[in-house]
Protein backbone atom coordinates (compact mmCIF):
# COMPACT_ATOMS: atom_id res chain seq x y z
CA UNK A 1 0.00 0.00 0.00
CA UNK A 2 2.84 2.45 0.84
CA UNK A 3 4.51 1.61 -2.47
CA UNK A 4 1.37 2.50 -4.39
CA UNK A 5 1.11 5.73 -2.43
CA UNK A 6 4.74 6.51 -3.35
CA UNK A 7 4.08 5.91 -7.04
CA UNK A 8 1.11 8.26 -6.96
CA UNK A 9 3.23 10.79 -5.12
CA UNK A 10 5.97 10.59 -7.82
CA UNK A 11 3.49 11.12 -10.64
CA UNK A 12 2.03 14.17 -8.86
CA UNK A 13 5.48 15.70 -8.28
CA UNK A 14 6.17 15.81 -12.03
CA UNK A 15 3.57 18.58 -12.49
CA UNK A 16 3.90 22.26 -11.39
CA UNK A 17 1.69 23.73 -8.67
CA UNK A 18 -1.61 25.35 -9.67
CA UNK A 19 -1.95 29.16 -10.19
CA UNK A 20 -4.73 31.46 -9.10
CA UNK A 21 -6.47 34.02 -11.35
CA UNK A 22 -3.59 36.49 -11.00
CA UNK A 23 -1.10 33.93 -12.21
CA UNK A 24 0.44 33.43 -8.81
CA UNK A 25 0.80 30.14 -6.97
CA UNK A 26 -2.37 29.22 -5.16
CA UNK A 27 -2.30 29.08 -1.39
CA UNK A 28 -2.38 25.38 -0.31
CA UNK A 29 -1.58 23.45 2.82
CA UNK A 30 2.11 22.81 3.14
CA UNK A 31 3.29 19.21 3.52
CA UNK A 32 5.30 20.43 6.48
CA UNK A 33 2.22 21.76 8.24
CA UNK A 34 1.65 20.25 11.72
CA UNK A 35 -0.70 17.23 11.88
CA UNK A 36 -3.40 19.31 13.55
CA UNK A 37 -3.63 21.49 10.43
CA UNK A 38 -4.45 18.47 8.20
CA UNK A 39 -7.64 16.40 8.38
CA UNK A 40 -7.57 12.79 9.60
CA UNK A 41 -8.00 10.78 6.41
CA UNK A 42 -7.24 7.15 7.46
CA UNK A 43 -8.62 4.84 10.11
CA UNK A 44 -8.05 1.21 11.10
CA UNK A 45 -11.60 0.37 10.05
CA UNK A 46 -10.61 1.16 6.44
CA UNK A 47 -8.33 -1.89 6.36
CA UNK A 48 -10.78 -4.43 7.81
CA UNK A 49 -12.87 -6.85 5.80
CA UNK A 50 -12.53 -6.88 2.02
CA UNK A 51 -9.87 -4.19 1.59
CA UNK A 52 -9.57 -2.43 -1.80
CA UNK A 53 -6.71 -0.02 -2.44
CA UNK A 54 -8.52 1.56 -5.39
CA UNK A 55 -11.51 2.38 -3.23
CA UNK A 56 -9.28 3.82 -0.48
CA UNK A 57 -7.27 5.91 -2.91
CA UNK A 58 -10.43 7.19 -4.56
CA UNK A 59 -11.88 8.22 -1.19
CA UNK A 60 -8.68 10.20 -0.47
CA UNK A 61 -8.52 12.17 -3.74
CA UNK A 62 -12.24 12.56 -4.46
CA UNK A 63 -12.42 16.12 -3.12
CA UNK A 64 -9.20 17.23 -4.86
CA UNK A 65 -9.88 15.51 -8.18
CA UNK A 66 -13.63 15.70 -8.79
CA UNK A 67 -13.10 14.88 -12.46
CA UNK A 68 -12.47 11.26 -11.42
CA UNK A 69 -16.06 10.95 -10.18
CA UNK A 70 -17.19 9.79 -13.62
CA UNK A 71 -20.70 10.94 -14.34
CA UNK A 72 -20.62 13.43 -11.46
CA UNK A 73 -17.76 15.33 -13.19
CA UNK A 74 -20.24 16.74 -15.76
CA UNK A 75 -21.68 19.12 -13.16
CA UNK A 76 -18.28 20.60 -12.24
CA UNK A 77 -17.59 23.97 -13.99
CA UNK A 78 -14.46 24.08 -16.15
CA UNK A 79 -11.41 25.86 -14.70
CA UNK A 80 -11.06 29.55 -15.62
CA UNK A 81 -8.87 30.32 -18.60
CA UNK A 82 -5.33 31.34 -17.75
CA UNK A 83 -4.21 34.92 -17.97
CA UNK A 84 -2.77 36.20 -21.14
CA UNK A 85 0.86 35.31 -21.41
CA UNK A 86 0.76 32.76 -18.52
CA UNK A 87 1.51 29.07 -19.08
CA UNK A 88 -1.47 26.84 -18.32
CA UNK A 89 -0.99 24.59 -15.24
CA UNK A 90 -0.55 20.92 -16.14
CA UNK A 91 -1.65 19.46 -12.75
CA UNK A 92 -3.20 22.21 -10.60
CA UNK A 93 -3.85 19.99 -7.47
CA UNK A 94 -0.33 18.64 -7.12
CA UNK A 95 0.49 20.53 -3.91
CA UNK A 96 -2.75 19.44 -2.25
CA UNK A 97 -2.06 15.85 -3.26
CA UNK A 98 1.53 16.03 -2.03
CA UNK A 99 0.41 17.29 1.34
CA UNK A 100 -2.37 14.72 1.44
CA UNK A 101 -0.07 11.83 0.56
CA UNK A 102 2.59 12.86 3.05
CA UNK A 103 -0.01 13.22 5.72
CA UNK A 104 -1.47 9.82 4.73
CA UNK A 105 1.99 8.24 4.93
CA UNK A 106 2.43 9.65 8.40
CA UNK A 107 -0.99 8.34 9.38
CA UNK A 108 -0.09 4.91 7.98
CA UNK A 109 3.09 4.89 10.05
CA UNK A 110 1.09 5.86 13.13
CA UNK A 111 -1.46 3.15 12.36
CA UNK A 112 1.31 0.61 11.95
CA UNK A 113 2.72 1.61 15.33
CA UNK A 114 -0.71 1.28 16.87
CA UNK A 115 -1.10 -2.15 15.33
CA UNK A 116 2.38 -3.18 16.46
CA UNK A 117 1.54 -2.02 19.97
CA UNK A 118 -1.72 -3.94 19.89
CA UNK A 119 0.12 -7.01 18.62
CA UNK A 120 2.63 -6.76 21.44
CA UNK A 121 -0.18 -6.41 23.97
CA UNK A 122 -2.00 -9.35 22.40
CA UNK A 123 1.17 -11.46 22.47
CA UNK A 124 1.66 -10.66 26.14
CA UNK A 125 -1.97 -11.43 26.88
CA UNK A 126 -1.80 -14.67 24.89
CA UNK A 127 1.39 -15.66 26.72
CA UNK A 128 -0.27 -14.92 30.06
CA UNK A 129 -3.41 -16.84 29.14
CA UNK A 130 -1.32 -19.71 27.76
CA UNK A 131 0.61 -19.91 31.03
CA UNK A 132 -2.65 -19.90 32.98
CA UNK A 133 -4.06 -22.51 30.61
CA UNK A 134 -1.02 -24.76 31.02
CA UNK A 135 -1.19 -24.37 34.77
CA UNK A 136 -4.89 -25.22 34.72
CA UNK A 137 -4.22 -28.25 32.51
CA UNK A 138 -1.56 -29.45 34.91
CA UNK A 139 -3.95 -29.11 37.82
CA UNK A 140 -6.66 -30.89 35.84
CA UNK A 141 -4.29 -33.73 35.00
CA UNK A 142 -3.45 -34.12 38.67
CA UNK A 143 -7.16 -34.05 39.46
CA UNK A 144 -7.89 -36.67 36.79
CA UNK A 145 -5.13 -38.89 38.15
CA UNK A 146 -6.67 -38.50 41.59
CA UNK A 147 -10.08 -39.40 40.19
CA UNK A 148 -8.68 -42.51 38.53
CA UNK A 149 -7.12 -43.54 41.83
CA UNK A 150 -10.42 -42.91 43.59
CA UNK A 151 -12.30 -44.92 40.98
CA UNK A 152 -9.81 -47.76 41.33
CA UNK A 153 -10.30 -47.79 45.10
CA UNK A 154 -14.06 -47.56 44.65
CA UNK A 155 -14.03 -50.43 42.15
CA UNK A 156 -11.98 -52.53 44.55
CA UNK A 157 -14.38 -51.67 47.35
CA UNK A 158 -17.40 -52.52 45.20
CA UNK A 159 -15.81 -55.83 44.26
CA UNK A 160 -15.15 -56.60 47.91
CA UNK A 161 -18.70 -55.64 48.87
CA UNK A 162 -20.04 -57.73 45.99
CA UNK A 163 -18.12 -60.77 47.17
CA UNK A 164 -19.35 -60.22 50.70
CA UNK A 165 -22.91 -59.83 49.42
CA UNK A 166 -22.56 -63.06 47.44
CA UNK A 167 -21.38 -64.89 50.56
CA UNK A 168 -24.24 -63.40 52.55
CA UNK A 169 -26.63 -64.46 49.79
CA UNK A 170 -25.27 -68.02 49.93
CA UNK A 171 -25.69 -68.06 53.70
CA UNK A 172 -29.22 -66.68 53.37
CA UNK A 173 -30.07 -69.25 50.72
CA UNK A 174 -28.68 -72.01 52.92
CA UNK A 175 -30.58 -70.63 55.90
CA UNK A 176 -33.76 -70.40 53.82
CA UNK A 177 -33.28 -73.98 52.69
CA UNK A 178 -32.77 -75.07 56.28
CA UNK A 179 -35.79 -73.05 57.36
CA UNK A 180 -37.92 -74.63 54.64
CA UNK A 181 -36.66 -78.09 55.58
CA UNK A 182 -37.41 -77.40 59.23
CA UNK A 183 -40.88 -76.15 58.32
CA UNK A 184 -41.54 -79.27 56.26
CA UNK A 185 -40.23 -81.41 59.11
CA UNK A 186 -42.58 -79.67 61.54
CA UNK A 187 -45.50 -80.32 59.21
CA UNK A 188 -44.47 -83.96 58.82
CA UNK A 189 -44.24 -84.39 62.59
CA UNK A 190 -47.67 -82.79 62.97
CA UNK A 191 -49.15 -85.13 60.36
CA UNK A 192 -47.39 -88.10 61.95
CA UNK A 193 -48.94 -87.22 65.30
CA UNK A 194 -52.36 -87.12 63.62
CA UNK A 195 -51.84 -90.63 62.23
CA UNK A 196 -50.46 -91.76 65.60
CA UNK A 197 -53.87 -91.47 67.22
CA UNK A 198 -56.38 -94.27 67.84
CA UNK A 199 -55.96 -97.21 65.42
CA UNK A 200 -58.41 -97.03 62.54
CA UNK A 201 -59.47 -93.47 63.37
CA UNK A 202 -58.88 -91.32 60.26
CA UNK A 203 -61.57 -88.76 60.93
CA UNK A 204 -59.35 -86.22 62.70
CA UNK A 205 -56.82 -85.79 59.89
CA UNK A 206 -55.92 -82.44 58.37
CA UNK A 207 -57.98 -81.20 55.39
CA UNK A 208 -54.98 -81.96 53.18
CA UNK A 209 -55.72 -85.69 53.30
CA UNK A 210 -59.37 -85.28 52.31
CA UNK A 211 -59.03 -82.56 49.66
CA UNK A 212 -59.43 -84.05 46.16
CA UNK A 213 -57.56 -81.12 44.61
CA UNK A 214 -54.44 -81.96 46.67
CA UNK A 215 -54.36 -85.71 46.20
CA UNK A 216 -50.84 -85.71 44.76
CA UNK A 217 -49.45 -83.76 47.72
CA UNK A 218 -51.30 -85.97 50.20
CA UNK A 219 -49.97 -89.14 48.55
CA UNK A 220 -46.39 -87.86 48.63
CA UNK A 221 -46.60 -86.88 52.31
CA UNK A 222 -48.28 -90.17 53.25
CA UNK A 223 -45.51 -92.17 51.56
CA UNK A 224 -42.81 -90.16 53.35
CA UNK A 225 -44.53 -90.66 56.72
CA UNK A 226 -45.00 -94.38 56.15
CA UNK A 227 -41.36 -94.87 55.12
CA UNK A 228 -40.14 -92.99 58.19
CA UNK A 229 -42.47 -94.83 60.56
CA UNK A 230 -41.63 -98.27 59.13
CA UNK A 231 -37.90 -97.50 59.31
CA UNK A 232 -38.23 -96.39 62.94
CA UNK A 233 -40.23 -99.47 63.88
CA UNK A 234 -37.67 -101.73 62.21
CA UNK A 235 -34.79 -99.97 63.98
CA UNK A 236 -36.45 -100.29 67.41
CA UNK A 237 -37.59 -103.89 67.06
CA UNK A 238 -36.74 -106.70 69.38
CA UNK A 239 -33.69 -105.11 71.05
CA UNK A 240 -35.43 -101.84 71.98
CA UNK A 241 -35.52 -100.58 75.54
CA UNK A 242 -38.70 -99.95 77.47
CA UNK A 243 -39.00 -96.31 76.50
CA UNK A 244 -38.10 -97.00 72.90
CA UNK A 245 -40.54 -99.88 72.84
CA UNK A 246 -43.31 -97.52 73.89
CA UNK A 247 -42.29 -95.13 71.14
CA UNK A 248 -42.21 -97.99 68.65
CA UNK A 249 -45.68 -99.11 69.67
CA UNK A 250 -46.83 -95.57 69.08
CA UNK A 251 -45.26 -95.50 65.61
CA UNK A 252 -46.78 -98.91 64.88
CA UNK A 253 -50.16 -97.26 65.31
CA UNK A 254 -49.08 -94.57 62.85
CA UNK A 255 -47.83 -97.22 60.41
CA UNK A 256 -51.15 -99.04 60.53
CA UNK A 257 -53.17 -95.88 60.03
CA UNK A 258 -50.87 -94.73 57.20
CA UNK A 259 -51.18 -98.11 55.48
CA UNK A 260 -54.94 -97.94 55.75
CA UNK A 261 -54.99 -94.39 54.37
CA UNK A 262 -52.65 -95.27 51.49
CA UNK A 263 -54.80 -98.29 50.56
CA UNK A 264 -57.92 -96.14 50.61
CA UNK A 265 -56.24 -93.42 48.54
CA UNK A 266 -54.88 -95.97 46.06
CA UNK A 267 -58.30 -97.57 45.58
CA UNK A 268 -59.85 -94.16 45.12
CA UNK A 269 -57.28 -93.26 42.46
CA UNK A 270 -57.74 -96.59 40.67
CA UNK A 271 -61.49 -96.01 40.57
CA UNK A 272 -60.97 -92.52 39.19
CA UNK A 273 -58.52 -93.92 36.60
CA UNK A 274 -61.08 -96.52 35.44
CA UNK A 275 -63.76 -93.86 35.09
CA UNK A 276 -61.43 -91.61 33.11
CA UNK A 277 -60.38 -94.54 30.91
CA UNK A 278 -63.99 -95.31 30.03
CA UNK A 279 -64.58 -91.64 29.20
CA UNK A 280 -61.20 -91.37 27.42
CA UNK A 281 -60.21 -88.37 29.55
CA UNK A 282 -56.49 -88.41 28.88
CA UNK A 283 -55.54 -85.64 31.31
CA UNK A 284 -57.28 -87.33 34.26
CA UNK A 285 -55.79 -90.71 33.35
CA UNK A 286 -52.29 -89.23 33.20
CA UNK A 287 -52.73 -87.43 36.51
CA UNK A 288 -53.95 -90.57 38.28
CA UNK A 289 -51.18 -92.70 36.76
CA UNK A 290 -48.55 -90.23 37.90
CA UNK A 291 -49.86 -90.27 41.48
CA UNK A 292 -50.27 -94.07 41.51
CA UNK A 293 -46.61 -94.43 40.52
CA UNK A 294 -45.77 -93.43 44.13
CA UNK A 295 -47.45 -96.58 45.45
CA UNK A 296 -45.15 -99.59 44.94
CA UNK A 297 -43.77 -97.89 41.82
CA UNK A 298 -47.17 -98.18 40.18
CA UNK A 299 -47.29 -102.01 40.26
CA UNK A 300 -50.89 -102.14 41.45
CA UNK A 301 -51.91 -99.59 38.83
CA UNK A 302 -50.33 -101.62 36.03
CA UNK A 303 -51.84 -104.89 37.29
CA UNK A 304 -55.23 -103.31 37.58
CA UNK A 305 -54.98 -101.78 34.12
CA UNK A 306 -53.92 -105.07 32.50
CA UNK A 307 -56.59 -107.04 34.36
CA UNK A 308 -59.32 -104.73 33.13
CA UNK A 309 -58.46 -105.14 29.43
CA UNK A 310 -61.21 -106.86 27.40
CA UNK A 311 -58.85 -109.54 26.12
CA UNK A 312 -58.58 -110.92 29.66
CA UNK A 313 -62.17 -110.55 30.91
CA UNK A 314 -64.40 -110.76 27.81
CA UNK A 315 -65.58 -114.38 27.33
CA UNK A 316 -66.27 -113.93 23.64
CA UNK A 317 -62.79 -112.58 22.98
CA UNK A 318 -61.27 -115.44 24.98
CA UNK A 319 -63.29 -118.02 22.99
CA UNK A 320 -62.17 -116.35 19.77
CA UNK A 321 -58.54 -116.63 20.89
CA UNK A 322 -59.04 -120.35 21.66
CA UNK A 323 -60.57 -120.83 18.24
CA UNK A 324 -57.55 -119.11 16.66
CA UNK A 325 -55.12 -121.41 18.51
CA UNK A 326 -56.92 -124.79 18.24
CA UNK A 327 -58.78 -124.26 15.01
CA UNK A 328 -61.80 -126.38 14.03
CA UNK A 329 -60.26 -129.59 15.41
CA UNK A 330 -60.45 -128.36 18.98
CA UNK A 331 -58.43 -130.33 21.54
CA UNK A 332 -57.57 -132.92 18.87
CA UNK A 333 -55.57 -130.36 16.82
CA UNK A 334 -52.02 -131.35 15.99
CA UNK A 335 -48.98 -129.49 17.27
CA UNK A 336 -48.22 -127.71 13.98
CA UNK A 337 -51.72 -126.22 13.82
CA UNK A 338 -51.50 -125.15 17.46
CA UNK A 339 -48.09 -123.52 16.86
CA UNK A 340 -49.45 -121.65 13.85
CA UNK A 341 -52.48 -120.48 15.85
CA UNK A 342 -50.31 -119.37 18.76
CA UNK A 343 -48.12 -117.39 16.35
CA UNK A 344 -51.18 -115.58 15.02
CA UNK A 345 -52.47 -114.95 18.57
CA UNK A 346 -49.12 -113.62 19.78
CA UNK A 347 -48.95 -111.23 16.82
CA UNK A 348 -52.41 -109.94 17.69
CA UNK A 349 -51.40 -109.54 21.35
CA UNK A 350 -48.19 -107.73 20.36
CA UNK A 351 -50.12 -105.38 18.08
CA UNK A 352 -52.65 -104.71 20.81
CA UNK A 353 -49.88 -104.03 23.37
CA UNK A 354 -48.14 -101.67 20.96
CA UNK A 355 -51.40 -99.85 20.35
CA UNK A 356 -52.12 -99.52 24.07
CA UNK A 357 -48.50 -98.46 24.73
CA UNK A 358 -48.79 -95.62 22.22
CA UNK A 359 -52.08 -94.67 23.81
CA UNK A 360 -50.56 -94.58 27.30
CA UNK A 361 -47.59 -92.55 26.06
CA UNK A 362 -50.07 -90.12 24.56
CA UNK A 363 -51.72 -89.81 27.96
CA UNK A 364 -48.43 -88.98 29.66
CA UNK A 365 -47.40 -86.54 26.90
CA UNK A 366 -50.75 -84.81 27.15
CA UNK A 367 -50.27 -84.42 30.91
CA UNK A 368 -46.79 -82.96 30.53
Amino acid sequence: QLTQFSRSYTRAAAHPPPLDLSGRQAAMPSPNDPPAALPLTLDLEDFKGDFSFDALFGSLVDELLPEFHGDDAAGVPPPPPPLLGAAPPVFPAVDELLGLFKHSCKELVDLRRQIDKRLQNLKKEVATQDAKHRKTLGELEKGVDGLFDSFARLDSRISSVGQTAAKIGDHLQSAESQRETASQTIDLIKYLMEFNSTPGDLMELSPLFSDDSRVAEAASIAQKLRSFAEEDVGRHGVTSAVGSANASRGLEVAVANLQEYCNELENRLLSRFDTASQRRELSTMAECAKILSQFNRGTSAMQHYVATRPMFIDVEIMNTDIQVVLGDDGPQADSSSIAEGLSILYKEIAGYCEKRGNYNNGCLSFSE
